[in-house]
């Protein structure tokens, strides 16, 4: 083996091993690998696949100056999302939010990312922060039947029934099945119905 040909190939071993996820993975392969993590609870490689995700659609081409396209803002703020709850399954709020402000950044507020991170917040018993991130989304669009769904909720947790009937029953109005939670709420508060 001539002296070129192997500085050629420990070149390509060293960029091998320093961008592993351009060198093994497509951003979609890493996208599937987290969400199959994520749906087992495996919050850990979770984290991992949706870092590989967002190092290819958004940071690598910041920082090369490669071009981005539509589908790296929907796949990179996404991948940002499901880090971030993986993030708040962990316990580290902190790094969770931090992902939040980003898939908002990436995502061009899109009503979809708010919806899923006030979904998040709700789910890991967040009540005012699900209800600060889904209030505006209502405001701006009541025709919104999950966002109004996961504020009934928020606000039952919270105990304050008068704000979840006003969600519940829009919730309702819009196909969204609340049955259970009106039935809840038709005991807690028959007051406000």
């Amino acid at each position: 083996m001539t002296r070129r040909l192997r500085w050629w190939l420990a070149g390509i071993l060293v960029m091998a091993i320093h961008v592993p996820a351009l060198a093994r993975i497509s951003p979609q392969s890493a996208y599937d690998a987290g969400m199959k993590a994520f749906n087992k609870g495996d919050y850990g490689r979770s984290v991992e696949s949706f870092s590989t995700v967002i190092w290819y659609c958004i940071d690598e081409k910041l920082k090369t100056g490669v071009p981005m396209e539509p589908e790296d803002f929907a796949m990179g703020s996404t991948a940002y999302v499901y880090r971030g709850v993986s993030y708040l399954k962990r316990g580290q709020a902190g790094k969770a939010e931090t992902d939040f402000a980003q898939a908002e950044k990436w995502g061009g507020q899109s009503a979809r990312i708010r919806l899923m991170i006030g979904e998040a917040y709700f789910r890991v018993g967040r009540y005012d922060d699900s209800i600060k991130a889904l209030l505006p989304l209502v405001d701006a669009d009541p025709n919104l039947g999950m966002a109004q769904n996961y504020l009934a909720r928020s606000y039952y947790m919270k105990r304050d029934y008068a704000s979840s009937w006003k969600h519940a029953k829009e919730a309702q109005k819009l196909g969204i099945p609340v049955t259970a939670l009106i039935g809840k709420l038709k005991k807690a508060a028959p007051e406000h119905e």
